[in-house]
């Protein structure tokens, strides 16, 4: 299947749409401050500490899949405002 091109900003919202209907729920307190790299289009997923490693993953399964990544316990995966986590 050809790559489908997301509008700005598509991707990271279906992405958060996933994780928080379908992953958070099964994300705990050992979890926080891990990123959950998301295929947009499979709803399938990789977590790790680095999210180059997760992405990569994640890649290497589905090439061809609208990627994004959320960080557990955080709203962004990334802020440049530092911030106590949110809850799981």
């Amino acid at each position: 299947m050809p790559k489908r091109d997301y509008e700005r900003g598509e991707a990271y919202k279906l992405g958060r749409a996933i994780y928080v209907k379908h992953i958070k729920p099964q994300m705990t307190e050992n979890d926080i401050g891990k990123f959950v790299a998301i295929d947009v289009d499979s709803g399938d997923y990789d977590i790790d500490y680095q999210v180059s490693e997760a992405l990569t993953r994640l890649k290497a399964r589905r090439p061809e899949s609208g990627l994004t990544a959320q960080r557990v316990g955080y709203r962004t995966p990334f802020s440049f405002v530092p911030r106590k986590p949110d809850d799981v």
